[in-house]
């Protein structure tokens, strides 16, 4: 029984805590997705529990909102930058792969060694990392009232139909 309390102190006192705290929290770009279903783009974003302040892309101004006014935010994380690089190789290898499966020889009079299907994939391989940079990667940072990352996927309740104590942990897919 002691365990069992030392456990639920121990689990309990942090989460208690954290949840007292008003951080606030910083990103370059993000996409900003209103109740009324606005969207914004905005840049230089502040946010805490109460209220996100931002610079809108569109007209340049800067601006305050109420959390209550917001669905949910997406930040900036990067870019696609490696699955470009991947599925450009891999469709450069293939075409080299192709490529040297001709049977005609007036189109093609020489085999590929190991030299040219290196150079197609490396090729391939920058080519679709340039073009995957350009796109930006955009992950969910708020959602429904909660910024996501931040709380503990536990829940402590008690079950009085069954007079059990119960842990709840939540694991996002």
């Amino acid at each position: 029984m002691k365990y069992f309390i030392l456990t639920v102190l121990l689990v309990a006192i942090p989460s208690m805590g954290y949840s007292q705290t008003n951080e606030s929290r910083s990103y370059s770009k993000a996409k900003v997705y209103l109740k009324n279903h606005n969207v914004f783009m905005v840049k230089h974003l502040k946010v805490n529990s109460t209220e996100a302040s931002f610079l809108n892309s569109a007209n340049k101004k800067k601006g305050n909102l109420s959390m209550e006014e917001v669905n949910f935010i997406k930040a900036k994380k990067g870019s696609y930058l490696w699955d470009g690089a991947i599925y450009g190789s891999l469709s450069m290898a293939l075409s080299a792969v192709l490529i040297n499966a001709d049977k005609d020889p007036l189109t093609r009079p020489k085999k590929f060694g190991t030299a040219e299907y290196i150079g197609f994939t490396l090729i391939g391989a920058g080519l679709g990392a340039f073009i995957g940079s350009l796109f930006p990667k955009w992950g969910d940072v708020y959602s429904e009232g909660k910024f996501i990352g931040l709380n503990l996927p536990h829940k402590i309740d008690f079950d009085a139909s069954h007079d059990l104590a119960v842990i709840r942990i939540t694991i996002p897919l």
